[in-house]
């Protein structure tokens, strides 16, 4: 069944909190309930935005791409000066980089975030062994080993 998006554009207000609790409602503005983007071009305003967690980053980024491969342009808007806490976490994580451009010059990942990286299915355990659990390792100051069974919990998710 060939489905067509609509030729219109979409503005979505990102809430305050970007989180777990909050992604459903923007998800669902985003596509309609066949999974069809229900816009050519679909703008993310930031400009609310005050909070993100791990699983708000990922749901934001896991639909932006479902949006580009299935026929809608998203983009990311309202970013304003001076950034806020975290617009600047974003950027230092490598997100704006990953989905546009880095905002500011000398953003940069910090010693307690693991930069942002889209991860494809099938380098999954290549990313966990050799870059996650290092990173994590290292942060609590053990090695790799002593904290394998974090990884095997994290392969099996």
């Amino acid at each position: 069944m060939l489905v067509t998006v609509p030729e219109r554009t979409l503005d979505i207000v990102l809430p305050y909190s970007l989180e777990h609790e909050t992604m459903e409602a923007f998800i669902e503005a985003a596509i309609d309930e066949r999974g069809v983007p229900r816009a050519k071009l679909t703008r993310f305003s930031v400009e609310r935005l005050e909070w993100v967690d791990p699983t708000g980053v990922a749901a934001l980024s896991s639909l932006l791409d479902y949006l580009a491969k299935n026929g809608s342009e998203p983009r990311l808007v309202g970013i304003r000066k001076p950034f806020s806490g975290c617009i600047a976490y974003l950027d230092d994580s490598g997100f704006f980089a990953e989905y546009g451009q880095q905002l500011r010059p000398d953003a940069k990942c910090r010693r307690s975030t693991v930069g942002f990286e889209r991860v494809p299915q099938d380098r999954m355990v290549e990313y966990l062994g050799f870059k996650l659990v290092p990173w994590m390792a290292a942060r609590v100051g053990l090695e790799p080993d002593s904290i394998a069974s974090v990884k095997a919990n994290l392969e099996e998710v």
